[in-house]
C-alpha cells in the first residue's frame, strides 16, 4: 500500500464541544468585520466538530428576499455572514443589530422583533463607556449597486445554550437605514429598520 493510501485510512478524532455555557462578560467582547467575496456557502457544519450552521433569508421592507444570512457558531464565537443582492440596500453604511424575537412578519416595520438583545443590561454602542450590548455589531457597507458582502463576529453571543440566539423564540438580525455611530442612545442614531432575518 502506498503512502497516500495509508493517509486516506487515517481518521481524525472528533470531540464535540459542550454547548451549555454562560454568556461571557461584555468586558471581554471581541467583534470583527471584514469584506468577503461573493462565493457559494457550504451547507452543514463543513465536517468541523462542534460547529453549528444555520442559514436564513434576509427580507427587505416590501417583504421580498434581498439576500441571506449564514450563522456559524461554536463554543468560542459566533460568525455571521451577510449577503445582499444588487438593489437590496441603499449604497453606504448600515447598522446591524440582533433583536430578541425571531419574527420578521411585519414587513416595512420589523417591530415584532422587539428590542435589542441585552441580557446583562448595557448601554448601546461598541464605543460607549458603559457598553456594548450583546446585540451590537459593526456596520456593513452596501456598494453602489446596493449589494453587500460582509462577515461580522462576536465572542459573546452564542448560538446554543441558556441564552443562545437560536433557542426558544429565536433572534432577528436587523439592518438599519443609516450607519450606527456606536455611541448615541438608544440605537446609535441608525435610523429605521429596513431588513430582517429570522435566526432560529
Amino acid at each position: 500500500m502506498n503512502r497516500h493510501a495509508e493517509a486516506s485510512q487515517e481518521s481524525t478524532p472528533q470531540s464535540p464541544l459542550p454547548w451549555a455555557f454562560p454568556i461571557r462578560t461584555l468586558g471581554r467582547l471581541g467583534l470583527v468585520v471584514v469584506a468577503v467575496a461573493s462565493v457559494p456557502v457550504e451547507q452543514g457544519n463543513a465536517q468541523v466538530p462542534g460547529v453549528l450552521t444555520r442559514e436564513s433569508v434576509l427580507t427587505g421592507r416590501t417583504g421580498r428576499p434581498i439576500g441571506s444570512v449564514v450563522l456559524r457558531g461554536s463554543a468560542n464565537a459566533t460568525v455571521i455572514r451577510i449577503t445582499v443582492q444588487p438593489g437590496g440596500l441603499e449604497p453606504g453604511w448600515h447598522g446591524v443589530r440582533l433583536h430578541t424575537v425571531g419574527d420578521c412578519s411585519d414587513h416595512g416595520l420589523f417591530q415584532r422583533a422587539r428590542g435589542p438583545l441585552d441580557h446583562v443590561v448595557k448601554s448601546h454602542g461598541l464605543l460607549h463607556p458603559d457598553g456594548p450590548e450583546e446585540s451590537n455589531l459593526p456596520n456593513i457597507f452596501a456598494n453602489s449597486d446596493g449589494s453587500a458582502n460582509a462577515e461580522v463576529s462576536s465572542l459573546v453571543v452564542r448560538m446554543l445554550g441558556q441564552t443562545g440566539i437560536v433557542e426558544g423564540d429565536g433572534t432577528a438580525l436587523i439592518v438599519y437605514s443609516r450607519e450606527d455611530d456606536h455611541v448615541s442612545q438608544p440605537d446609535g442614531d441608525a435610523g429605521s429598520r429596513i431588513a430582517c432575518a429570522v435566526l432560529e
